[in-house]
């Protein structure tokens, strides 16, 4: 949630006791604020959660309805500059096509009977597909997708790409059943993620260009700047000062981008090598979901072990960069 500015994120089988729930809310306290419906017959099984990065969003002010323990938590919260409320409700339906449709259906009664308000945001475990393009193989479900007027914006984005959230290691099988749902204005998707604009923010653009600090930290190009600054000193002697200057500065940034890009983390690259790849055997209409299957399993199971690492290595040079720093292990806390 820090790394990735998540100002909220919902979470379906938590399988969290009250003890664990006070636990975590206790250790990160600082951090985040974690809301929680579990099953009270069975704790081990269910469970919704919304976590608040109270850097961000306006936790201290939610209001919070639990319209099905362990299946249905509904949160209502300020939105940041315009002080407007948005709802957002997040779902972990049954697996059982009879009982999802009960689910749907029990829902839409609650909606209509009583004085609950409507969401602006609906997310979750959907455990169902409404296209048949968000299964591998194909196979379309009924689903009341236009229940609470909302719109998969995702997926009207990208009527023909195809993207899976969850993976049957055991087949192989791939369904976008993760979804998330917004009322018209608010959609602007990617799979499992979402950005909500906030109407009374001020327009900010991408701002100027920055040299990376790990570029000015690098030899070669201090030896650049070194060798080009010599040079632009001489230079100023026969001709504008201020051109000289100006070409020194341009200079310099041709080598930093040059080196950025250079020394762009081998790790993320493949990554993002990985995730074209990905992408390229999923939209493979041509070729058999038999074939396609496996290619797919291989790579989503080499991106989950490479985003783990990622995460640890960015957890171990946040660690080190403290001790450098003369801060004590007891002081520094990288469990955000």
């Amino acid at each position: 949630m820090r790394i990735n500015r998540i100002g909220i994120l919902a979470l379906q089988e938590t399988h969290l006791t009250n003890q664990a729930l006070a636990e975590v809310n206790r250790i990160y306290k600082n951090q985040i604020m974690v809301i929680q419906s579990s099953d009270p017959d069975n704790v081990g099984s269910k469970g919704v959660a919304i976590a608040l990065n109270k850097r961000l969003v306006a936790w201290d002010e939610t209001k919070v309805k639990i319209l099905e323990p362990g299946r249905v938590l509904l949160l209502t919260i300020p939105w940041r500059n315009n002080r407007k409320s948005i709802t957002i409700l997040t779902v972990y339906t049954p697996n059982v096509q009879k009982e999802n449709e009960k689910f749907w259906s029990d829902l839409h009664e609650e909606f209509l009977m009583r004085e609950t308000p409507r969401p602006d945001i609906l997310l979750g475990d959907f455990n169902v597909v409404e296209e048949p393009i968000d299964r591998l193989p194909p196979r379309g479900d009924a689903q009341a997708s236009d229940l609470l007027r909302l719109n998969d914006g995702w997926r009207q984005e990208n009527p023909s790409k195809t993207q899976y959230t969850y993976v049957q290691d055991s087949t192989g099988s791939q369904s976008r059943i993760d979804r998330i749902y917004a009322t018209q204005p608010f959609a602007d998707h990617r799979v499992v993620e979402a950005q909500f604009f906030d109407p009374g923010s001020p327009f900010i653009g991408k701002g100027r260009w920055a040299m990376p600090e790990s570029t000015l930290a690098d030899p070669e190009f201090i030896k650049f700047a070194m060798k080009k600054g010599l040079a632009a000193v001489e230079s100023a002697k026969t001709r504008n000062v201020q051109d000289a200057v100006a070409t020194y500065k341009m200079e310099l940034i041709g080598e930093a981008r040059d080196i950025s890009k250079h020394n762009y983390p081998k790790i993320q690259q493949r990554l993002d090598n990985l995730q074209s790849d990905l992408e390229k055997v999923l939209d493979d209409k041509e070729t058999p979901p038999a074939e396609r299957i496996p290619k797919a399993q291989m790579l989503e199971e080499e991106l989950r072990h490479l985003k783990l690492k990622q995460q640890k290595a960015i957890k171990q040079n946040l660690t080190t960069k403290f001790v450098i720093e003369n801060e004590t292990i007891e002081n520094l806390d990288t469990r955000e």
